[in-house]
């Protein structure tokens, strides 16, 4: 090829060789060898399109060495990590040219004037990536204002209940205020139960907070506790030494652990070694999403490590205090993780002078656990015993045993032995025991079958020295919106049927029947995402209802939702209405008309918030279908992921005769391109201002367009003119 063809290719060769030069250390690997001018310049010069793994990087200076048949391509070229492609450099016409390696096999075309090669592993160089703690969800902290509601209704008869609630919330950052009072009436008169709280948390992992009315946290032996409660708990992290992934194109690499976002880079072709990379939960898997020129690939490792036990070091401490209706009051619980594979528990718990406590012992690997211990005024035993628990598992099969001798009694211990074992669609178990306190030897065993992909059966049974049962059920699921369930239980005075089914007619609402004995119950349930609404009715003459929801002011608006102030309130903004959303698994409502939604999430908690895919309307295109939110220490916080959507829309168009672009391509002055269907109409993103292209019709003739932002038609606005032969 004649060098004056040379001029119109280098303004391409210098954009992708700055392009090259913008990756971190490139000027630095081009100056190490300095160039030599050589004798292979005298060789005729090609300017070919450079193919790696089938994808075209450009039009570069190629020569070929008629002697060796060593190919010399232009060193801009080859990309971060691979250098080692090419051995030795010179420069022709003050272009910098390399040697490719024979290893890479690079074949070229002169009639296409093409060159290509595929990836070599062998050549890359080895990279290695430190990662840090997860990266929290991008969420900024909201102050917020909010009432919590419920009223709740019960009449049978004569006789009326009925109860409500009222309760106050400040939230700004770690620190939250609530004030409220809960009221209930029945035969007995009215009862008021105020409330208030005051609760520091300064990170996900801990917190303080003290108040009137305030729930168990520890124990099981109080419902309402005036006093202070706290809790802390450690990273409790694990770690994965090293994950590795190959890069055969340079690539953008984001990496995530147990779905939570550990970090994004941009790095060069090679041997990818991650680590140590921390691992969230007992169960998950570390997952590298992988951006080349050559398309998206996913590269994941899974994970599992026993649930009784912590990490090496790990640790949780809670403790309450204070007073109840039964006395003074106080408990802890504390657990360490004294190696990765063992870990100590203990409890305490003081309630008008009678304590009771417990310390145990846990090793466990995921096949095995093992669990030792005393404990002291618990599980229904007076004074000191001894407790063993043993649990394990080998494929499909599994059993244990456990144990619970009174130290000062040890004729009256209780023991267990258990087997099971489950098949492709049936599981069974066979529990086998001894307990002086329920008569002695008992025996269970139990049945659960799938017959079919509609079909359940389940059948267990119970067998002691003074009485025998038997219990049959049968479930039916047409569709993930309708199932029924029948069963039927064996009791002293015959058998008792039961009956019940459910239908949803779609995420917010249920319609619910239930028939036991000689009573048959209905609910129906509506969750409309600022309200839940719960109404029963049952043949015996009893009525229920029950209303709950919150009203929330944030970020200057006020928002009705079902979410209650225990938990954190999410502020989401999508810019799409009508959008449905879940969060852990579980529907948290629709978008208003300016597309957005206040809902709740446990606090320190982070969960999966997802587009509900299936009824995204066909003009919303969506760039992840998921974000992560929760597990900050605000009590509310604001998402805004309005830019992870874009509305597109139909407009039609025609030629300045008003016929239709028939298969026409509509080229932006932007450069995006777009093509138009046989009535001329094209999916197009909904732009706020107007946007100026050419149309391509298809017999070849080109005319200017202007598309307004709310347009729906555009007609070409001159005659259409033949387009330019290039």
């Amino acid at each position: 090829m004649s060098p004056e063809v040379r001029p119109r290719t280098r303004p391409l060769a210098a954009l992708l060789s700055t392009l090259w030069l913008s990756w971190p250390g490139a000027s630095a690997q081009v100056s190490s060898l300095p160039p030599v001018s050589s004798a292979l310049c005298g060789i005729e010069e090609n300017l070919a399109e450079v193919q790696v793994a089938g994808v075209s990087r450009g039009t570069y200076s190629l020569r070929q060495d008629s002697a060796s048949g060593a190919f010399w391509l232009e060193r801009r070229a080859l990309q971060p990590g691979e250098e080692a492609y090419g051995a030795g450099q010179v420069v022709c016409d003050g272009l910098t040219l390399t040697r490719l390696q024979d290893a890479l096999r690079a074949t070229f075309d002169p009639q296409a004037q093409l060159l290509s090669f595929e990836p070599q592993l062998g050549l890359l160089p080895t990279q290695h990536l430190a990662v840090g703690l997860p990266i929290p969800p991008s969420a900024e902290n909201l102050p917020v204002y909010a009432l919590d509601y419920s009223l709740l209704g019960v009449r049978q008869g004569a006789s009326a209940e009925q109860a409500g609630r009222l309760q106050g919330t400040y939230a700004n950052g770690p620190l939250s205020v609530q004030a409220g009072l809960a009221a209930w009436r029945s035969a007995q008169g009215l009862q008021l139960q105020p409330s208030a709280v005051v609760r520091y948390q300064p990170s996900a992992r801990g917190f303080v907070q003290a108040g009137l009315g305030l729930g168990a946290l520890l124990g099981t032996r109080h419902t309402l506790l005036n006093g202070v409660q706290g809790r802390l708990t450690g990273p409790n992290l694990r770690y994965l030494p090293d994950f590795a992934v190959e890069l055969p194109l340079p690539a953008q690499v984001t990496l995530y652990s147990g779905g939570v976002l550990l970090g994004q880079w941009k790095l060069g072709a090679g041997h990818l070694h991650v680590g140590p990379v921390p691992l969230l939960n007992n169960r998950g898997s570390v997952l590298a999403v992988v951006a080349d020129a050559g398309g998206q690939r996913e590269v994941s490792r899974e994970y599992e490590f026993p649930a009784a036990l912590l990490p090496a070091q790990g640790f949780s401490v809670g403790a309450e205090g204070g007073w109840t209706a039964a006395g003074a009051y106080s408990a802890a619980v504390a657990a360490y993780g004294l190696t990765p594979g063992l870990t100590l528990d203990a409890g305490w718990e003081l309630l008008d002078r009678q304590q009771n406590a417990e310390f145990s012992v846990t090793a466990a690997t995921l096949r095995q656990t093992w669990r030792a211990g005393l404990s002291y005024n618990r599980y229904d035993v007076d004074g000191l015993a001894a407790r063993l628990d043993y649990r394990a598992s080998l494929r499909r099969l599994q059993w244990g045993l456990g144990a619970t001798v009174p130290v000062q009694e040890p004729q009256q211990y209780r023991a267990a032995a258990w087997l099971g074992y489950d098949f492709d669609r049936y599981a069974t178990s066979l529990t086998l025991g001894y307990d002086p306190t329920q008569a002695g030897w008992y025996g269970r065993a139990t049945l659960d079958a799938q017959l079919n992909p509609h079909l359940r059966l389940g059948v267990a049974g119970q067998l002691t020295p003074r009485s025998s049962q038997v219990q049959l059920r049968l479930g039916y699921t047409l569709t993930e919106r309708f199932s029924a369930q029948v069963g039927l239980l064996s009791t002293p005075d015959g058998p008792a049927a039961s009956l019940a089914a459910s239908y949803r007619p779609s995420p917010s609402s249920a319609v619910q029947a239930l028939y036991t004995g000689e009573v048959l119950y209905g609910q129906y349930h509506q969750n409309s995402g600022g309200m839940q609404l719960d109404l029963g009715a049952s043949s015996s003459g009893q009525l229920s209802g029950s209303v709950q929801g919150s009203l929330v002011y944030a970020g200057g608006r006020l928002y009705p939702s079902a979410a209650q102030s225990d938990e954190q309130y999410v502020l989401v903004q999508t810019g799409v209405a009508q959008m449905r959303l879940y969060a852990g698994g579980l529907y948290k409502g629709t978008t208003d008309q300016r597309g957005e939604l206040v809902f709740s999430v446990p606090r320190g908690q982070a969960v999966d918030l997802r587009v509900d895919l299936k009824h995204l309307p066909i003009e919303v295109s969506v760039q992840q279908p998921f974000v992560m939110v929760g597990g900050s220490a605000s009590r509310a916080v604001r998402l805004d992921w309005r830019s992870n959507f874009q509305r597109l829309r139909f407009v039609s168009f025609s030629s300045a005769a008003g016929e239709d672009a028939s298969y026409a391509r509509l080229e932006l002055t932007s450069g995006e391109t777009y093509d138009l269907d046989a009535f001329g109409t094209g999916l197009l993103p909904a732009w706020p201002q107007p946007e100026n292209g050419t149309l391509r019709l298809e017999g070849g003739q080109a005319c200017p367009v202007l598309i307004a932002p709310e347009a729906q038609a555009v007609a070409c606005s001159a005659s259409a003119s033949p387009t330019p032969s290039k």
